[in-house]
């Protein structure tokens, strides 16, 4: 039995994970490696007789916690070793669900850890049956983590066989990113091996980062020439821009040549790109002496906005002044935007001082609102100084207006109160209802109340009319009979018949059966009610066509129902002609019974000439308009005849 690697690498596992939570000195860990090569060469990790089978003693729960008691933890870690190679699979769970049962905590993930690679080490199919059977999914996932920890170390193409087997996508994926992991420290070519063996659907990036990145420290030309080698072109991009990353951190230069070498194409261009901007963190002055000599100024200009980009991270001023010496093109004001986009995050002032760099008005207006927000998050007044001058100074102020309303939409998001206070200050700006409007919106989504409660107190000659209108627009979504009532409520004017109006339209487009009654009970006769109606019906023909019918046919005779009879007539016109025909005769307009009543028999004629001749000897319609019709239907005969 070759148990020895094995049991060494869960030691060293063990070890790894000891120095990360407990922050133990070297001589500490010096120490605990010592330990472990002593127990692991008496046959296994934890120092036992090899006989698995042996029949295990009874659990000392008082000894066991007396251990986890313990004050010295590397003195704690070592009895733990020793107490559990002493048990056996039962009295393994036994101590696993009372550990499970303490406060988290690190030194319980560390009891939990030790305790787990025993029991994995004896029975390792067991120990999965086991910590699937735990009730508590949280708790669940954590034990399933550290068991295949354990067992990635001692047989890792059985636990990868064992978790493709579970059915949560979120564990596995996570059991799949730690496993491949551990196994690509130890032997990458099997990681990428059992990487390739996956399905497809279970294949995501986080899973291909934990592969390559960890296999490119290490040699990054085998991860490369893997990476490529990968079929589904998704996971072959993500996987060379992780070795890229990788391969750039010990030998740029190196990554860049690969990454030239290789034929023309997506993969080429992604990875270029990468190599460049990794370049560029550590040695600017190759990455853009390198772009500065592509022959191709479409090629040149792909890359110089990653290398400006990456570039800017550490140096903004030089990568400013670099991009600058190339012409004015759509990839030079890309570039100056992700350049003064990050440094907005430390130093927005400077960054707006570069705004007038870029000269195409779309990439600064989203340059602008990506520099007043982040400048927002920092201070929020002097962001709003700066949008309003912008806004001031500008013989275009819309860009100004946009970065506004973003900033504003950022600071209600969490502090809806001070956003209010802050756009209040801002009265008599051609765009401050718009801002308004964005303030109140957003607060309504966390707390409608505190936002209907700041719209009323606002004056209506500044904005009040205004917010209130939207509240109860906005309202519609959620309460469209109380939004319909409060419009109502509203004084007369201008602002009380454009919010009816949205409100309606809102509300005959969610539910137009019930909008339908309260408009005719509520509205006086009228274009507005008029209008209304032709919204109700042209929604609801489209739900229920029956229903709509049914609701019209009730309705009394008026320049509505014309009107609404006349959708209803478009609708069935090509379908079923006779019953459009019908619906046409009952307007009560002359006028407009005649024009809808030619449009149906025109239509009917091309499919069955004798029907809409027959129908029109009734039709309630002008003499010469019945004998203008009559002709067009026996013209329409013969040229069939003569076809």
């Amino acid at each position: 039995m070759n148990s020895k690697p094995k049991t060494i690498c869960v030691a060293a596992v063990i070890v790894a994970v000891a120095a990360m939570l407990f922050g133990y000195q070297w001589h500490q860990i010096t120490a605990m490696q010592t330990r472990m090569a002593i127990l692991t060469g008496r046959g296994t990790l934890f120092g036992i007789d090899k006989n698995l089978d042996k029949p295990a003693s009874s659990i000392n729960l008082a000894a066991f916690a007396r251990i986890l008691a313990m004050p010295d933890r590397l003195a704690r870690v070592h009895s733990l070793i020793d107490f559990a190679g002493g048990l056996g699979p039962a009295d393994l769970r036994q101590a696993l669900e009372m550990v499970g049962k303490f406060p988290a905590s690190d030194d319980n993930k560390i009891a939990m850890s030790i305790l787990m690679a025993r029991l994995v080490e004896l029975d390792a199919n067991g120990a999965l049956v086991w910590a699937n059977s735990q009730s508590n999914s949280h708790g669940r996932a954590a034990l399933l983590e550290t068991l295949f920890n354990s067992w990635s170390s001692i047989n890792p193409a059985a636990a990868l066989r064992a978790i493709s087997q579970i059915t949560d996508v979120s564990i596995r994926s996570q059991l799949f990113k730690a496993t491949l992991e551990n196994l690509a420290n130890t032997d990458p070519a099997s990681a990428f091996a059992a990487l390739k063996n996956l399905p497809s659907g279970q294949i995501n990036a986080q899973i291909i980062n934990a592969v390559f990145s960890t296999w490119a420290s290490n040699d990054p030309e085998a991860a490369a020439a893997a990476a490529i080698g990968l079929s589904a072109n998704a996971h072959r991009l993500a996987a060379v821009e992780d070795v890229l990353k990788g391969w750039a951190e010990v030998d740029p230069a190196g990554a860049l040549a690969w990454a030239a070498a290789l034929p023309k194409g997506s993969i080429r261009s992604v990875a270029l790109t990468s190599a460049l901007s990794n370049l560029a963190q550590f040695d600017p002055k190759a990455a853009t002496a390198y772009v500065s000599n592509i022959p191709l100024a479409l090629d040149r200009n792909q890359l110089m906005s990653s290398v400006a980009s990456a570039w800017g991270q550490n140096d903004p001023a030089a990568a400013l002044a670099w991009v600058d010496t190339f012409p004015s093109t759509p990839a030079h004001d890309s570039a100056i935007r992700g350049i003064l986009t990050n440094l907005s995050q430390t130093d927005p002032k400077a960054a707006a001082k570069g705004l007038g760099q870029i000269t195409d008005p779309n990439l600064q207006q989203q340059t602008m609102s990506d520099i007043a927000v982040n400048w927002g998050m920092q201070d929020m007044q002097g962001a709003m100084n700066w949008v309003q001058a912008l806004s001031t100074n500008s013989t275009n102020p819309k860009p100004a207006d946009e970065a506004m309303k973003n900033l504003v939409y950022t600071m209600a998001l969490s502090d809806p109160p001070a956003a209010a206070a802050a756009v209040e200050q801002m009265q008599g700006n051609p765009y401050f209802g718009g801002w308004i409007a964005v303030t109140l919106t957003t607060w309504m989504s966390a707390d409608p109340v505190a936002a209907l409660a700041w719209a009323q107190s606002l004056p209506p000659d500044a904005g009040g009319n205004n917010a209130i209108s939207m509240y109860i627009i906005q309202s519609t979504n959620t309460d469209p009979t109380g939004a319909f009532s409060a419009a109502l409520q509203m004084p007369e004017g201008q602002f009380r018949n454009q919010t009816i109006n949205n409100v309606i339209n809102k509300w005959v487009a969610l539910d137009p059966a019930s909008a339908a009654p309260a408009i005719l009970a509520e509205l006086p006769p009228g274009n507005q009610l008029n209008n209304a109606i032709s919204q109700v019906t042209q929604n609801w023909i489209v739900q229920d066509q029956q229903a709509a019918s049914q609701w019209i046919d009730s309705l009394p005779p008026s320049p509505a129902r014309d009107s609404a009879v006349g959708q209803l007539v478009n609708k069935a016109m090509q379908t079923n002609p006779a019953t459009a025909f019908q619906w046409a005769s009952s307007i009560a307009n002359p006028g407009s019974r005649a024009n809808q009543i030619s449009q149906v028999v025109n239509t009917w004629a091309r499919t069955d000439p004798t029907a809409a001749a027959a129908a029109l000897q009734n039709a309630d319609i002008p003499e010469q308009q019945r004998t203008n019709l009559m002709n067009n239907i026996q013209a329409l005969t013969q040229r069939k005849l003569g076809d």
